[in-house]
């Protein structure tokens, strides 16, 4: 099914923030040891001025948005179901994904374009319980991480979906979907 009213996307990180955190100190410490050789000095014996504008040269761009590799877009479908889809980079799509069966060799520009991987199960969802809306979004929630935790299984990083952060129960769905669906029905059909 199509997804035609999003209520939000989820980021799929190619490593958890800690896993980013480590290799960053690992290639910053590489550094240091390269600067260290150059100079034939120990880090902290270099000039100041050197030291901060190597530094500045080898900082690493944040993990929030430099480490994505694809989404997960939840909303509803066309049949009023919750559903979802999950979208990744080309570099990251199965290497027997259509866009990727046929070209073996993809600029970088190629490489970083995101497509559509594959849907979520949809789940029907009752139209004016909040509860429903929040069951439903979980499961989807579980699903995609389960996808996203099998693809990974391959690569060098384990791949993270991003988690919410806050609870569910404070966004009241039941709104959001009167306010994106233009067919959704009022009080007077229940």
């Amino acid at each position: 099914m199509i997804l035609r009213y999003k209520l939000f996307n989820l980021p799929i990180y190619r490593r958890s923030y800690d896993k980013y955190d480590q290799d960053a100190k690992k290639d910053i410490e590489k550094n240091m040891k390269i600067l260290e050789s150059s100079w034939n000095k120990c880090y902290k014996s270099i000039p100041e001025h050197i030291r901060i504008e190597e530094e500045n040269r080898y900082e690493w761009p944040p993990w929030e948005f430099n480490d994505i590799i694809g989404f997960v877009d939840i909303g509803m479908d066309s049949h009023d179901r919750l559903t979802g889809d999950i979208f990744l980079m080309r570099q990251f799509l199965p290497k027997n994904h259509p866009k990727n069966r046929y070209r073996k060799y993809h600029s970088t520009l190629e490489k970083r374009q995101v497509y559509f991987f594959r849907e979520l199960t949809p789940h029907k969802v009752e139209w004016h319980n909040n509860h429903s809306y929040i069951i439903g979004i979980n499961q989807l929630i579980e699903e995609a991480t389960n996808i996203t935790k099998g693809l990974s299984k391959t690569k060098k990083h384990k791949w993270v979906l991003q988690k919410i952060s806050f609870s569910l129960d404070c966004i009241d769905f039941v709104k959001v979907a009167s306010d994106i669906h233009p067919n959704f029905p009022n009080n007077d059909f229940i």
